[in-house]
């Protein structure tokens, strides 16, 4: 099936040893650092994890909380702070501009608001094609059947079941368009950026629908029509429909995280 909306993926937050620290002052007390554990994740586990590291290096009660329409982030903490996102000893190392703040102090305040959306958004230009819903299709993993001697009863046991995604994204291009196919001059780069992500099979989020954002899958690439390890892709234009620079990425398969 098609879609009849947008979807809508939230991608990109991956923490390495380049921005894990980030520096903070509790009221006029000494420089703290808070270390961020290394790994990739959603939008969702990320706040989580971003939120842990600042109470584990902290006196103070922090918390957070995301506009999932704009991807912006919100901590706030139980007493006066600063964020020495210009000025810290580490403040290089810090994941300010993957949380989306400015590589600037924040001064003696309890609320601390991004300034733009956290990580990367990537909603493609038509309605996914070839849908599939999780709701759809459902594996047990590691399946192992037992039949008796007549053959008359059978049994299967499995450790857990994995849900998928899938559809392909169709009709990617810079050419001016309008309609459902909705124009983006960076509409192939965009592509690009967004595949070179998630064959490094780091999770994301995806939406369905782009206008229900509060809805939505933790998922990563499992496979792609290039690989069925999910490791390689290739943007396949359409010259045998005489639409030149016109790409779509093939079936993308997602497996649908239960607990990240």
């Amino acid at each position: 099936m098609a879609l009849a909306t947008h979807s809508l993926f939230y991608y990109g937050h991956k923490i390495d040893e380049n921005n894990n620290l980030i520096n903070f002052k509790e009221g006029a007390g000494p420089e703290l650092v808070a270390q961020v554990p290394v790994g990739s994740y959603t939008l969702t586990k990320f706040l989580q994890v971003i939120v842990a590291a600042m109470n584990a290096a902290s006196s103070l009660d922090w918390v957070g909380s995301i506009n999932r329409s704009t991807r912006i982030i919100t901590l706030t903490s139980s007493g006066t702070a600063t964020l020495l996102f210009g000025t810290g000893s580490t403040a290089l190392n810090s994941p300010a501009s993957l949380l989306g703040f400015p590589s600037t102090d924040i001064l003696s305040t309890t609320s601390f608001v991004g300034s733009s959306g956290s990580g990367f958004s990537y909603s493609p230009q038509f309605p996914i094609q070839g849908y599939i819903g999780k709701n759809k299709n459902k594996k047990l993993v590691n399946a192992v059947v037992t039949k008796s001697a007549s053959g008359d009863s059978v049994s299967v046991q499995a450790f857990g079941s994995e849900r998928f995604i899938k559809g392909n994204i169709k009709y990617i291009t810079n050419q001016p368009t309008d309609g459902l196919l909705r124009a983006n001059s960076q509409a192939v780069e965009e592509a690009q950026s967004f595949m070179d992500y998630i064959i490094e099979k780091n999770p994301i989020e995806f939406m369905e629908n782009e206008t229900d954002p509060d809805t939505f899958d933790r998922v990563y690439l499992n496979s792609t029509d290039e690989g069925q390890d999910g490791t390689s892709y290739e943007l396949t234009e359409y010259v045998d429909r005489n639409l030149p620079e016109y790409f779509e990425t093939g079936l993308l398969t997602f497996k649908v995280i239960n607990l990240e």
